[in-house]
């Protein structure tokens, strides 16, 4: 993830402030193409994320 942002709110960034999150909700079993979500802390402002995109498969999960 590359980050816009003025001197103060750049060096509040630390490897918990940044977060990359992949949406599921809603789905179910198959693959998708999904972009993630990510939230910086205010003052910053997302320039690109790398991958764009991801490939996520679900499948139903077994019962013993």
């Amino acid at each position: 993830v590359v980050v816009r942002g003025e001197g103060p709110a750049l060096q509040s960034v630390s490897t918990t402030t940044i977060v990359a999150a992949i949406p599921l909700e809603g789905r179910s079993a198959g693959s998708f193409t999904i972009d993630p979500q990510v939230t910086v802390p205010q003052g910053l402002t997302v320039v690109s994320v790398t991958p764009p995109r991801v490939q996520v498969t679900l499948s139903t999960g077994t019962q013993r």
